[in-house]
């Protein structure tokens, strides 16, 4: 249809008519000085009378009303061939035309030209209006819809307050995420606010309704600040008190001990195959993608070594530490010791077989496939966490319940993420289990670990009640660390997706969940004489790929799940999600440090320098003075030390102590972790010494495969 030229002509009238008034207007009222200088008419002169005696005229007021009246919408209606200009400069010019056009003035010329500039400046307006409005409409409209304005809460829902456009007015909706247990991603590229946004308001809301919780942390110790403090404030609502846990290998100071090899997680040499996958896949990402003769025999080489520390004397030195010196250790001795023991023999015997038929090379290749990507592991805070054993990991035990939050730091990811998805892997197997209480897993940036069974556990762990929370940038990052398969296994498994900015595959992947559905499309055709707008309608992507790779900071969209309870109609969105940031800012600076969770000698060291102070600031300035090129005898360099402490001021000595407070801190702490480092070498030497011994010394029995290592070979 060409509504244009159908209704161009009424316009002209309307327009027409209303200029006639306005000069009818300004010929009555300027009439003194239109006959001063001879631009009246006496017809004219007469009618006018006659329209006075009506009370046509008798106010300026009611004919510049009836002008605006008839031009204004015929003005607001029409397009053409406009640029588009900013909204302050229309409400300037329209407002100064306004006051312009009704100002009440009695000097003839003045009111002419006040009112003439006034009706002119207000036309231009509406005309600008006119093009802004309809495009604005129009760009508007075309993305977005309606969506859910219901709070759905129950007691372990998530609600997140958003705000959106629809038919050019701001609505307020709700994110009403009831069912966590079918899974959540948040996703958006980095600044796109999914942390802020998204993944903080999870973490409140779910502490706030007492669940347990496991918290992965990348960025340490962002989001388990948040969590802490989200504690201390709901904690009196769990019917049982939780234990706030925190595993950092940055700071052990604010760190539990906690030991993933611990004889109760390996029950079987299947659980030692599992770790083993795990560490191998974590330290050597390309593992995860292909499968050679050598990435196999350093998992098994891995796997081996641990089954054999789990049932050497029971599992007393079954840790993570003490696999990694053995596997470092003479691989030659190591597999005489693996392949004496009968259990462990089938997984030895490659290597046997190798080392006895003098494949020197072979071997060498089998087992650092194993030595090598774990040297990156042998940390000193590493070894001091993994050896310990402050508590289970057991977070949703309805008697000790635990937030446990693991802290990673992108600096230290090659040497954490290992030992933190060994915790994960632990962790899973726990809290699948019926008759728990209700537990979270929130895992930002999900694709820094390689967890093995996450798929299943968001598959089979929704009817125990855990809810579970990752956290990606995109579909892609998650392909590129977890495969094409696994990736989409665990995509396909989620049932709520919120997303930010997003590009690429996921954009369109995310564009054609959301379907099609009919758009009014407008064309315009503009002519020298009139314009006319044509307008159909026709199928269009309901969120196109452009549009979601240009989402604004704070805005996000995607789907949520509902439940037989709880049903919910529009399940799509695009919104902003809505968080006071004022109030937040405030809560914010109420918040308390994390705990410190060890004790390192750290206060003892300092407490004996300030009881000492003196003696340690003798020795500061003989270490200096030792430093110069003349040796002086103890008895002078005494003196010296006096005499150079006696010539330091009181804010000198002050900082002075400072420094080596700190510097003894350090020390004991260091020490601490040294020496729990050069206890566990010692205790896998004596292990290996304790074990060649036997099988040299050991008399020969009735069952040869006892005492022969090689035997059968």
């Amino acid at each position: 249809m060409n509504t244009k030229q159908e209704t161009e002509k009424y316009f002209f009238f309307m327009i027409l008519a209303g200029s006639l008034i306005l000069l009818a207007n300004l010929y009555y009222y300027a009439h003194p000085l239109l006959s001063s200088i001879g631009l009246t008419n006496t017809i004219a002169d007469s009618v006018f009378l006659k329209l006075h005696s009506g009370g046509a005229f008798s106010h300026s007021y009611k004919s510049k009303i009836i002008v605006l009246l008839l031009v204004c919408p015929c003005l607001l209606s029409r397009t053409g061939r406009l640029k588009t200009v900013p909204a302050s400069t229309l409400v300037t010019v329209g407002g100064i035309g306004l006051i312009l056009y009704f100002l009440p003035v009695w000097y003839t010329a003045l009111y002419m030209m006040t009112t003439s500039v006034g009706a002119g400046m207000v036309f231009w307006t509406c005309r600008m209006l006119s093009r802004r409005t309809s495009r604005q409409q129009y760009d508007q409209m075309q993305e977005t819809f309606l969506q859910c304005e219901e709070l759905i809460e129950t007691s372990s829902s998530v609600n997140l307050p958003t705000t959106y456009l629809f038919e050019g007015r701001m609505h307020h909706g709700w994110l009403n995420l009831i069912s966590l247990e079918r899974g959540l991603i948040v996703m958006g590229n980095p600044g796109s606010g999914k942390t802020y946004s998204a993944f903080e308001p999870c973490i409140e809301t779910l502490i706030r309704k007492g669940n347990s919780m496991l918290l992965y942390d990348f960025k340490f110790p962002s989001l388990t600040i948040n969590a802490y403090n989200q504690y201390l404030k709901y904690r009196h609502r769990y019917d049982v008190q939780p234990e706030f846990c925190i595993i950092n290998f940055s700071d052990p100071r604010t760190s539990m001990r906690f030991n993933p090899f611990s004889p109760e997680f390996l029950k079987d040499p299947a659980d030692a195959s599992e770790v083993a996958e795990i560490v191998m896949q974590n330290v050597n990402k390309s593992a995860q993608k292909k499968e050679d003769f050598f990435t196999d025999s350093g998992r098994l080489y891995f796997d081996a070594a641990t089954w054999f520390l789990r049932i050497y004397e029971n599992g007393r030195y079954c840790t993570f530490p003490h696999v990694l010196e053995l596997v470092s250790r003479d691989s030659k001795d190591v597999i005489k010791i693996l392949n004496s023991y009968p259990q462990i023999r089938a997984k030895a015997t490659p290597f046997a077989n190798t080392l006895k038929g003098n494949a020197s090379e072979q071997l060498t290749g089998m087992v650092t496939s194993a030595q090598i990507p774990i040297v990156k592991l042998a940390d000193r805070t590493l070894y001091w966490i993994l050896s310990g054993d402050d508590g289970s990991l057991d977070i949703n035990d309805p008697k000790h319940p635990k937030i446990l939050c693991l802290g990673n730091d992108p600096a230290r990811q090659a040497i954490n993420s290992s030992a933190l998805a060994l915790y994960t892997s632990r962790i899973f197997k726990n809290v699948n289990r019926p008759g728990k209480r209700p537990c979270a897993i929130l895992l930002d940036e999900l694709p820094t670990l390689y967890l093995k069974g996450l798929d299943l556990l968001m598959a089979t762990a929704r009817s125990n009640g855990v809810k579970t929370v990752l956290g990606m940038q995109d579909l892609s990052q998650l392909v590129r660390d977890y495969g094409d398969k696994e990736a989409e296994v665990i995509f396909s498994n989620v049932a709520s997706i919120i997303s930010g900015q997003v590009t690429g595959k996921t954009a369109e992947r995310m564009s054609k969940m959301f379907g099609k559905t009919d758009m009014v499309k407008e064309s315009e055709t503009i002519g020298r004489s009139n314009d006319s707008i044509n307008i159909s309608r026709q199928k269009e992507e309901l969120m196109p790929v452009s549009r979601i790779g240009t989402l604004s900071q704070g805005e996000f969209i995607g789907k949520v799940a509902d439940t037989f309870e709880h049903p919910i109609r529009q399940k799509l969105f695009c919104a902003r999600i809505f968080r006071d940031g004022e109030a937040l800012e405030e809560e914010m600076k109420q918040w308390k440090k994390l705990p410190v969770m060890m004790d390192f000698g750290e206060d003892e060291a300092e407490q004996h320098v300030r009881s000492h102070q003196r003696e340690y600031l003798l020795e500061y300035c003989k270490n200096q003075i030792h430093q110069g090129d003349v040796v002086y005898p103890a008895d002078l360099l005494e003196e010296k030390a006096e005499e150079m402490l006696s010539q330091m001021t009181s804010e000198e000595c002050d900082a002075l102590l400072d420094m080596i407070i700190a510097s003894e801190r350090q020390s004991a702490y260091e020490k601490v972790l040294d020496d729990n480092m050069t206890r566990i070498q010692n205790e896998v030497d004596s292990i290996i010494a304790a074990e060649l011994f036997r099988l040299n010394n050991i008399t020969q029995s009735d069952d040869p495969r006892i005492t022969d290592p090689f035997h059968g070979l």
